[in-house]
């Protein structure tokens, strides 16, 4: 048994983990011990061969992921606009941490729906260095066992800035974007490799690419992660299909969802073509879809994504020579789309109990 502990202990020295991280694991096995000592002989035995085998496999299944420590405090709610509730109701725990060279690079918390998550990165430079550019980024490699398990309709996956409440330390936030629309992301398996970290300057339009201020030429692997945050989609039945009259025919609304992050509107009954989508359908999104609190208040939205739902699970219609699909979904974000180069996405949540009611082409889906 004690060969067995060495060799855990060998693992375990192995680890580079960040001070935070050494510290937590220190009180945890401080805690852990403490409850051992009041057991008897045989039970102490049983377990720990029982924490030795579980190290074990837990070692083995991080593989690269073994260099990470553990940090303690969540990141996404301090910079997300929106609704403190909607954090809660949205959110998930990771708290992963790889150092290389001195930088520190931490997978924090995660916010999401079944359609989209941003995944909290926190950078901590060596003591001494200022990061007070306007925009730092790093290369990011990304894995899910989610991608291409959605409905279609486009997907993304981006690292983005996020406002630095205070230039003159050694930290810097960012977010990770991806989106799987309608797979239902809580408890996806993802795998985030994060390299070079950078300060983006101006476009260099003889490179077709951006300048850029290397800071640091590191590599940071978390390994395999579980995106597991709080499931609050709710899908609202509707009594019958909303009819919408205008373009060229009828229009049905056949299902609306909600989320802390935002609403989408699935709409069917159409055959669809670019004359009819561009002088007509997105217009009308632009002009009459809202989300209204109890006051009345609309809140702000913008349309990330207006897709196709191949593969959604509904019987496809038969509109002769029309392409036609299973449907149509238009996923609409809390906050405000930026329009400036690079761009910089208003990230924000809101309180379900906050949303009284949705309008979509002149007519009224009450929620409470």
């Amino acid at each position: 048994m004690r060969d067995g502990f060495e060799a855990y202990r060998e693992e375990l020295d192995a680890l580079r983990f960040t001070e935070r991280g050494r510290a937590d694991l220190k009180r945890a096995l401080a805690r852990r011990g403490k409850m051992e000592r009041g057991a008897g002989r045989r039970a102490l035995t049983l377990r720990r061969a029982a924490a030795v085998a579980a190290a074990v496999c837990l070692i083995s299944a991080l593989g690269l992921a073994a260099v990470a420590g553990f940090v303690g405090e969540p990141s996404l709610r301090d910079v997300l606009g929106g609704d403190s509730a909607g954090y809660d109701q949205s959110s998930g725990f990771i708290g992963r941490s790889v150092e290389c060279d001195g930088w520190t690079v931490s997978i924090t918390d995660c916010v999401g729906d079944e359609s989209f998550c941003y995944i909290g990165v926190e950078v901590e430079a060596p003591e001494g260095t200022v990061l007070d550019g306007d925009y730092y980024l790093m290369d990011a490699e990304f894995d899910s066992d989610m991608l291409h398990k959605g409905n279609g309709g486009g997907r993304d996956s981006l690292l983005r800035p996020l406002p630095d409440d205070d230039p003159a330390d050694n930290r810097v936030r960012m977010v990770y974007e991806w989106s799987e629309l309608g797979a239902g992301l809580s408890g996806a398996r993802v795998r985030l490799r994060l390299t070079n970290f950078y300060e983006q300057l101006d476009y260099n339009w003889e490179e077709h690419d951006w300048n850029k201020e290397y800071l640091s030429r590191g590599q940071w692997d978390f390994g395999w992660m579980t995106a597991d945050f709080a499931d609050n989609v709710r899908h609202i039945p509707l009594a019958e299909d909303i009819p919408i009259e205008g373009g060229d025919g009828l229009l049905l609304v056949d299902e609306v969802v909600i989320s802390p992050l935002g609403v989408s509107f699935s709409f069917a009954n159409k055959p669809w073509s670019v004359d009819w989508c561009d002088a007509w359908f997105y217009p009308m999104l632009e002009e009459t879809v809202a989300v209204l609190d109890a006051d009345g208040n609309p809140l702000p939205i913008y349309c990330s994504r207006s897709g196709q739902d191949i593969d959604a699970g509904k019987p496809y219609r038969d509109y002769g020579e029309a392409a036609i699909y299973a449907g149509w979904t238009c996923y609409y974000r809390f906050g405000e789309q930026q329009t400036g180069c690079p761009s910089r996405e208003s990230f924000m949540v809101v309180d379900l109990e906050r949303i009284a009611a949705l309008t979509v082409g002149g007519t009224t889906i009450p929620l409470q």
